[in-house]
């Protein structure tokens, strides 16, 4: 997988994908027992067991990706939280790209050398086989890629199409992500946490230069203000504001936009 500080990158990431995940990386002693490590759905584990994989001759895990036992920890996390209008996923990716590389395969692999196959879907969103907290304590995540080569990052999306958006939806969606994102810091060591920043709610983006999008209700156009702007300047964005809107609002906006959280200084930045 990719050197450490890559396989913290990514649009839209939370820490895992940021600062405050290589911490947990980097601090494993520091929240050993602070979570029980919940099992994943036991349709999420496929039936075959794949061959040994080598890893530049020897099976080892990638020091790039972050111990297993974490994985599971946010995995927890992440489906405590999953709904109709959020979802958090691990992703795979080849270094300095958004896919893995073809044929990429990773396995779980338990102290008595068992191996367990993680599905990948073709956009590398990974589908962990389940654990026991005592498996998942020493359990090692391993790739059949070269170390250097691949990364795991963490997306966290809003599901709904922005066309569809409610104002109820967008009141929904921030208290359910300002809670997930408040548990996955939790999970951190108490001086790494501020590494993490909370969310600021939803975020709608849309390439930069094209009309603002408006909430259009019975009653009439209600104006959307885009304050901010992603990291590379490529979109303006603004935080949703559901307060007074009518129940029948929807998004109307440019194509290409598209509906994430706001972690500010992740995500981008105030442009005035």
């Amino acid at each position: 997988m990719s050197k450490k500080k890559s396989s913290c990158g990514g649009r839209r990431s939370l820490g895992v994908a940021g600062l405050a995940m290589c911490a947990l990386a980097q601090n494993a002693q520091a929240t050993e027992g602070a979570a029980a490590v919940p099992a994943s759905p036991a349709s999420a584990a496929p039936d075959l067991v794949l061959a040994p994989v080598a890893v530049q001759g020897k099976r080892a895990p990638d020091p790039a990706i972050m111990p297993a036992k974490f994985i599971y920890l946010i995995d927890g996390v992440a489906r405590k939280h999953a709904s109709e209008l959020i979802r958090l996923d691990f992703k795979a990716h080849a270094s300095k790209q958004k896919l893995p590389a073809p044929g990429t395969r990773l396995v779980v692999e338990l102290d008595n050398e068992q191996e367990l196959p993680v599905g990948m879907a073709e956009d590398g969103t990974l589908s962990l086989p389940p654990l026991t907290p005592a498996q998942a304590e020493t359990a090692k995540l391993i790739p059949n890629q070269p170390k250097g080569s691949m990364g795991l990052r963490l997306s966290l999306e809003v599901v709904p199409k922005v066309a569809s958006l409610t104002p109820e939806q967008v009141g929904r969606a921030d208290v359910q992500l300002r809670n997930l994102v408040g548990d996955i810091k939790g999970l951190l060591p108490w001086a790494f946490r501020w590494m993490l920043p909370g969310v600021s709610g939803v975020a709608l983006c849309q390439p930069a230069g094209e009309s603002p999008a408006v909430w259009v209700s019975s009653s009439g156009t209600h104006r959307i203000t885009f304050l901010y702007e992603t990291k590379d300047g490529k979109q303006s964005c603004a935080v949703l504001d559901p307060a007074g809107l009518p129940a029948d609002a929807r998004l109307q906006a440019a194509a290409g936009a598209t509906l994430g959280p706001w972690i500010n200084g992740l995500t981008g930045s105030k442009s005035r």
